[in-house]
């Protein structure tokens, strides 16, 4: 196994376990959450409230402790209807406690700053559950 096959590994596992984390959190806060098929276009996570009067679609970016500065997400979302939301997670180290970050897709989009979201800048929107409805 190379190094690049090693790396492109972690990275999926990362992914991964971000959005398992998502749909970890929704449950736990009264929501209905599902992964998507990996053949899903731009969505990671479906949700809705059991009620089924309220939905969200969401695209999950997960990182690691190696970038605390950002969340470097490539282009912008090409999601971006009034109940779709990206989601930033961020690992830690792995004894810590997962960070989240809620932002609705179309503002996610405004925030992209050179391929990335600065973690300054998103700051008013971490643990922002409520913003989902």
């Amino acid at each position: 196994m190379t190094q690049d096959s090693r790396r492109d590994g972690s990275r999926i596992r990362t992914g991964i376990a971000g959005e398992f984390l998502v749909a970890g959190e929704l449950s736990k806060r009264g929501w209905i959450a599902t992964l998507t098929a990996k053949n899903t276009p731009h969505v990671d996570v479906l949700a809705a409230r059991p009620s089924g009067d309220v939905h969200a679609r969401i695209q999950v970016k997960t990182r690691s402790s190696a970038y605390p500065y950002a969340h470097r997400v490539g282009k912008r979302f090409s999601m971006d209807g009034e109940r779709d939301f990206v989601i930033l997670v961020d690992l830690g180290e792995e004894s810590d406690v997962a960070r989240y970050w809620i932002i609705a897709a179309d503002e996610a989009n405004r925030l992209i700053t050179n391929q990335q979201l600065r973690t300054k800048d998103i700051a008013e929107y971490e643990n922002r559950w409520e913003l989902l409805g």
